[in-house]
């Protein structure tokens, strides 16, 4: 009579953040579902196309690649959190937004670390697709700094009222 209990999903919250922008979640979800259009999902959708990478042109693209085992994606992340000092060890996207759900810092900062990785998702898929659909030149710089400024205007936007010093100085810093 009832279909099987929907498996809990535990990378809601900082899919869904209220710092997020809302178009930069919609793309971290298909990416947490698994359901982007990447060149191997549009293969096996019997979709002839070359499957190599459009950024860094040296392997295949999943969503694993592009996010963020792709050279050029990789460098972008390292910047990003080297700019919010954000010291974790992974590049896998689901370990770094699991990584957020149990990390041990306060709720404002789990919020600009699911916000910047939204942005870096959003922001990767925008310049892959526009490599590939307009020929677009690969830009590191301007694809961090599209990042940088969406993450600041994003929280500057939204800054809570009740924010410690400590993460008022941390974000007042970036």
């Amino acid at each position: 009579m009832f279909s099987s209990p929907i498996p809990k999903l535990h990378w809601c919250k900082e899919v869904w953040s209220r710092l997020n922008t809302p178009k930069h979640s919609l793309i971290l979800w298909l990416v947490m579902l698994d359901k982007l259009k990447t060149k191997d999902r549009l293969l096996k959708m019997g979709i002839k196309l070359q499957e190599t990478c459009n950024l860094c042109t040296e392997c295949n693209e999943t969503i694993q690649h592009l996010f963020f085992e792709c050279r050029i994606t990789n460098q972008c992340l390292i910047e990003i959190k080297s700019w919010l000092k954000w010291n974790v060890a992974t590049f896998n996207i689901r370990q770094l937004v699991k990584w957020i759900g149990r990390a041990k810092v306060s709720k404002f900062k789990k919020a600009v670390y699911s916000a910047a990785i939204a942005a870096m998702v959003y922001n990767a898929w925008k310049m892959r697709n526009a490599v590939l659909w307009q020929g677009v030149k690969i830009d590191n710089t301007r694809l961090i700094e599209e990042v940088k400024w969406s993450l600041r205007t994003r929280v500057q936007s939204f800054l809570p009222k009740k924010l410690s010093s400590v993460d008022r100085e941390w974000f007042c810093a970036l």
